[in-house]
């Protein structure tokens, strides 16, 4: 395993990249598992987690918080946690995730609202607390679209050049950001992807795609707007 001996956390834990990661990183590394539903975050400890161990033994390989990433106070406490208990976090995977694919004539205003929460606040805060509470700064990865003229990626470039002088933010592409929902879970992230995110996470990369092929389109497609 690259990624190995290292404190994680994952932010909407249950989306479905976060789920398939924390199952191939949890027996090499300790993990944090963060959403606003706390039934399913707490299905998701129970399945990295050895339940004939003791609470307080399972705390030695994964934390789990029921926390909206849209509130500075929830999150926090949150890293007030995992300061006490771990000191340190060296990723953090920001997979909140807010799409609407409309003209902006047929955005409703509360939907805009909602995307600027989850895309821009919630990383934000994240941000916000590690500089606060940690004395060393974590890696950050945040979901991005490749579609450029789409809303979602204005929203998130926008914070992430914001927070640059800060924590740098990087970036893992997905081409496909309108279906992401449990109907179609099951047809997503396979298995020699996650490899390749995991090796580009090794690399350090900044940007990752999601295999090879999507990298060179995107380039491509750069190439040909000039």
């Amino acid at each position: 395993m690259l990624i190995k001996d290292n404190v994680i956390l994952f932010t909407n834990c249950y989306f479905p990249l976060s789920k398939k990661l924390i199952f191939l990183l949890s027996p090499y590394n300790r993990i944090v598992l963060a959403g606003k539903h706390p039934a399913l975050v707490k299905e998701i400890y129970k399945q990295i987690t050895d339940k004939n161990l003791y609470r307080s033994q399972r705390e030695n390989f994964a934390l789990y918080f029921s926390v909206d990433t849209r509130s500075y106070f929830q999150v926090k406490k949150m890293f007030k946690t995992i300061k006490t208990n771990w000191s340190h976090l060296d990723y953090i995977f920001h997979f909140e995730i807010y799409n609407i694919e409309k003209e902006l004539k047929s955005i409703p205003i509360h939907s805009i609202k909602l995307m600027f929460q989850y895309n821009q606040l919630s990383l934000l805060n994240l941000i916000k607390a590690a500089k606060t509470y940690l004395s060393e700064h974590p890696r950050v990865y945040t979901l991005q679209a490749l579609k450029r003229k789409s809303i979602f990626y204005s929203f998130k470039e926008t914070m992430i050049n914001y927070l640059k002088t800060e924590i740098p933010v990087g970036k893992i592409y997905l081409p496909f950001l309108e279906l992401m929902d449990s109907s179609v879970e099951s047809q997503l992230f396979s298995k020699n992807q996650l490899e390749y995110i995991l090796l580009q996470l090794w690399k350090q990369k900044e940007e990752i795609f999601l295999n090879r092929k999507e990298y060179w389109f995107y380039k491509l497609f750069l190439w040909r707007i000039g």
